[in-house]
Protein backbone atom coordinates (compact mmCIF):
# COMPACT_ATOMS: atom_id res chain seq x y z
CA UNK A 1 0.00 0.00 0.00
CA UNK A 2 1.10 3.59 -0.70
CA UNK A 3 1.26 5.80 2.11
CA UNK A 4 -1.50 8.78 1.47
CA UNK A 5 1.43 11.50 1.40
CA UNK A 6 2.38 9.56 -1.86
CA UNK A 7 -0.72 9.17 -4.01
CA UNK A 8 -0.17 10.79 -6.88
CA UNK A 9 -3.02 12.72 -8.73
CA UNK A 10 -3.64 12.65 -12.77
CA UNK A 11 -3.03 15.96 -13.98
CA UNK A 12 -5.98 16.30 -15.76
CA UNK A 13 -8.03 14.98 -13.46
CA UNK A 14 -8.25 18.23 -11.66
CA UNK A 15 -8.58 20.33 -15.07
CA UNK A 16 -11.60 18.78 -16.34
CA UNK A 17 -13.81 20.52 -13.99
CA UNK A 18 -11.86 23.67 -14.72
CA UNK A 19 -12.15 22.89 -18.05
CA UNK A 20 -16.15 22.95 -18.01
CA UNK A 21 -16.62 25.71 -16.20
CA UNK A 22 -14.79 27.52 -18.91
CA UNK A 23 -16.86 26.62 -21.65
CA UNK A 24 -20.21 27.14 -19.42
CA UNK A 25 -18.96 30.48 -18.43
CA UNK A 26 -18.38 31.25 -22.31
CA UNK A 27 -21.59 30.01 -22.81
CA UNK A 28 -23.31 32.35 -19.99
CA UNK A 29 -21.29 35.20 -21.49
CA UNK A 30 -22.59 34.39 -25.39
CA UNK A 31 -26.19 34.44 -24.11
CA UNK A 32 -26.05 37.83 -22.52
CA UNK A 33 -23.85 39.30 -25.34
CA UNK A 34 -27.16 37.95 -27.25
CA UNK A 35 -30.20 39.23 -25.16
CA UNK A 36 -27.90 42.69 -25.15
CA UNK A 37 -27.79 42.48 -28.50
CA UNK A 38 -31.25 42.11 -29.17
CA UNK A 39 -32.81 44.10 -26.47
CA UNK A 40 -34.18 47.37 -27.39
CA UNK A 41 -32.06 49.30 -24.50
CA UNK A 42 -28.88 49.01 -24.60
CA UNK A 43 -26.21 51.30 -22.16
CA UNK A 44 -24.15 54.13 -23.39
CA UNK A 45 -21.21 56.66 -22.20
CA UNK A 46 -21.21 60.14 -22.75
CA UNK A 47 -18.46 60.92 -24.45
CA UNK A 48 -17.18 64.98 -24.37
CA UNK A 49 -18.84 68.00 -23.06
CA UNK A 50 -21.53 69.50 -25.42
CA UNK A 51 -24.41 68.22 -23.14
CA UNK A 52 -23.25 70.00 -20.40
CA UNK A 53 -24.70 70.51 -17.39
CA UNK A 54 -27.61 67.70 -18.73
CA UNK A 55 -24.86 64.67 -19.40
CA UNK A 56 -21.08 64.71 -18.21
CA UNK A 57 -18.10 63.42 -19.85
CA UNK A 58 -17.79 59.71 -18.73
CA UNK A 59 -21.66 59.83 -17.90
CA UNK A 60 -23.06 56.04 -18.24
CA UNK A 61 -27.36 56.26 -20.05
CA UNK A 62 -29.67 54.21 -21.07
CA UNK A 63 -30.63 54.30 -25.04
CA UNK A 64 -33.77 52.81 -26.60
CA UNK A 65 -33.16 51.18 -29.89
CA UNK A 66 -35.11 53.76 -32.47
CA UNK A 67 -37.54 51.91 -35.06
CA UNK A 68 -39.59 53.09 -38.03
CA UNK A 69 -42.53 54.77 -37.12
CA UNK A 70 -41.08 56.47 -33.64
CA UNK A 71 -42.88 59.75 -32.82
CA UNK A 72 -39.93 62.01 -31.70
CA UNK A 73 -40.55 65.02 -29.19
CA UNK A 74 -38.74 68.63 -28.99
CA UNK A 75 -36.96 68.58 -25.74
CA UNK A 76 -35.67 64.62 -26.07
CA UNK A 77 -32.41 63.35 -26.33
CA UNK A 78 -31.29 61.65 -29.37
CA UNK A 79 -28.38 59.79 -30.72
CA UNK A 80 -27.81 59.62 -34.32
CA UNK A 81 -24.94 58.46 -36.67
CA UNK A 82 -23.84 61.38 -39.42
CA UNK A 83 -20.53 61.84 -41.14
CA UNK A 84 -19.14 58.81 -39.49
CA UNK A 85 -19.40 59.82 -36.14
CA UNK A 86 -22.14 58.74 -33.54
CA UNK A 87 -23.37 62.62 -31.63
CA UNK A 88 -25.79 63.00 -28.56
CA UNK A 89 -28.17 65.85 -28.87
CA UNK A 90 -31.25 67.23 -27.80
CA UNK A 91 -34.18 67.51 -30.45
CA UNK A 92 -35.11 71.45 -30.54
CA UNK A 93 -37.00 71.59 -34.04
CA UNK A 94 -39.17 68.73 -35.48
CA UNK A 95 -40.19 68.29 -39.58
CA UNK A 96 -41.69 71.79 -40.53
CA UNK A 97 -40.80 74.17 -37.59
CA UNK A 98 -38.66 76.54 -38.34
CA UNK A 99 -36.16 77.60 -36.22
CA UNK A 100 -34.25 81.41 -36.09
CA UNK A 101 -31.09 82.73 -35.61
CA UNK A 102 -27.98 85.28 -35.83
CA UNK A 103 -26.05 84.86 -38.96
CA UNK A 104 -22.99 86.16 -37.98
CA UNK A 105 -20.59 87.30 -40.79
CA UNK A 106 -19.12 84.96 -40.82
CA UNK A 107 -21.23 81.58 -40.53
CA UNK A 108 -23.33 82.42 -43.85
CA UNK A 109 -26.51 80.57 -44.12
CA UNK A 110 -26.29 79.29 -41.06
CA UNK A 111 -27.67 80.41 -37.63
CA UNK A 112 -24.86 79.99 -35.12
CA UNK A 113 -27.08 81.91 -32.35
CA UNK A 114 -30.42 80.91 -31.93
CA UNK A 115 -33.52 82.77 -30.83
CA UNK A 116 -36.33 81.90 -28.96
CA UNK A 117 -39.63 82.95 -30.23
CA UNK A 118 -40.34 85.94 -27.95
CA UNK A 119 -37.01 87.83 -28.98
CA UNK A 120 -37.26 87.83 -32.97
CA UNK A 121 -38.42 91.45 -32.89
CA UNK A 122 -36.45 92.67 -30.45
CA UNK A 123 -33.35 91.30 -32.58
CA UNK A 124 -34.97 91.99 -35.99
CA UNK A 125 -35.09 95.56 -34.46
CA UNK A 126 -31.65 95.74 -33.38
CA UNK A 127 -29.83 94.38 -36.29
CA UNK A 128 -31.44 96.81 -39.04
CA UNK A 129 -30.00 99.39 -36.74
CA UNK A 130 -26.87 97.47 -36.78
CA UNK A 131 -26.57 95.69 -39.65
CA UNK A 132 -22.43 94.69 -39.84
CA UNK A 133 -23.14 92.29 -36.41
CA UNK A 134 -25.22 90.02 -38.39
CA UNK A 135 -28.78 89.05 -39.64
CA UNK A 136 -31.49 87.05 -39.21
CA UNK A 137 -32.30 84.31 -40.25
CA UNK A 138 -34.95 81.20 -40.53
CA UNK A 139 -34.01 78.09 -41.34
CA UNK A 140 -37.03 75.89 -42.46
CA UNK A 141 -36.52 71.98 -41.15
CA UNK A 142 -37.00 69.84 -43.64
CA UNK A 143 -39.52 66.90 -43.73
CA UNK A 144 -38.38 63.73 -42.34
CA UNK A 145 -35.71 66.11 -40.34
CA UNK A 146 -35.01 66.93 -36.97
CA UNK A 147 -32.95 70.18 -35.77
CA UNK A 148 -30.40 69.19 -32.86
CA UNK A 149 -28.42 71.05 -30.40
CA UNK A 150 -26.02 70.99 -27.25
CA UNK A 151 -27.08 71.85 -24.06
CA UNK A 152 -23.74 73.75 -24.29
CA UNK A 153 -24.38 75.16 -26.97
CA UNK A 154 -21.38 77.04 -26.86
CA UNK A 155 -19.86 74.22 -26.96
CA UNK A 156 -21.53 72.37 -29.29
CA UNK A 157 -21.03 70.89 -33.05
CA UNK A 158 -24.39 70.57 -33.82
CA UNK A 159 -27.52 71.34 -36.52
CA UNK A 160 -26.10 74.86 -36.71
CA UNK A 161 -23.39 73.85 -38.50
CA UNK A 162 -24.11 70.51 -40.40
CA UNK A 163 -27.52 71.74 -40.58
CA UNK A 164 -30.92 69.20 -40.01
CA UNK A 165 -29.92 65.57 -39.18
CA UNK A 166 -32.47 63.16 -41.11
CA UNK A 167 -34.73 60.86 -38.87
CA UNK A 168 -33.43 57.67 -40.08
CA UNK A 169 -30.04 58.53 -38.86
CA UNK A 170 -31.55 58.32 -35.60
CA UNK A 171 -30.08 55.48 -33.78
CA UNK A 172 -32.31 56.03 -30.71
CA UNK A 173 -33.65 58.44 -27.81
CA UNK A 174 -31.94 58.54 -23.71
CA UNK A 175 -34.73 56.63 -21.39
CA UNK A 176 -33.29 56.65 -18.61
CA UNK A 177 -32.41 59.51 -15.95
CA UNK A 178 -28.59 60.59 -15.89
CA UNK A 179 -26.27 57.63 -13.82
CA UNK A 180 -23.21 59.00 -11.63
CA UNK A 181 -19.96 59.73 -14.06
CA UNK A 182 -17.69 56.93 -14.41
CA UNK A 183 -14.84 58.09 -11.95
CA UNK A 184 -17.28 57.17 -9.90
CA UNK A 185 -18.32 53.72 -11.20
CA UNK A 186 -15.75 51.88 -12.29
CA UNK A 187 -15.04 50.71 -16.30
CA UNK A 188 -17.60 51.76 -19.03
CA UNK A 189 -19.46 50.10 -21.41
CA UNK A 190 -19.24 50.12 -25.20
CA UNK A 191 -19.09 53.91 -25.74
CA UNK A 192 -21.75 54.81 -27.89
CA UNK A 193 -22.08 58.36 -28.42
CA UNK A 194 -19.94 61.24 -28.46
CA UNK A 195 -21.37 64.82 -27.11
CA UNK A 196 -18.26 66.94 -29.22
Amino acid sequence: MIPSSKVLHHPTSSRAPQHSRSIWRLVIAAGLLLVIWRSPVRPGVVVGDSMSPSLHNGQVFLLARASKGDHLSRGEVVVFRLHEATLIKRIVALPGDAVWGIEWPEFKGRPDYLLAAHEIDHVQAFLRRYPSIGRLIEVRVPPGHVFVVGDAISNSVDSRQFGPVPITAIYGRLVSPPCPSLDQRGSPPKVIASAG
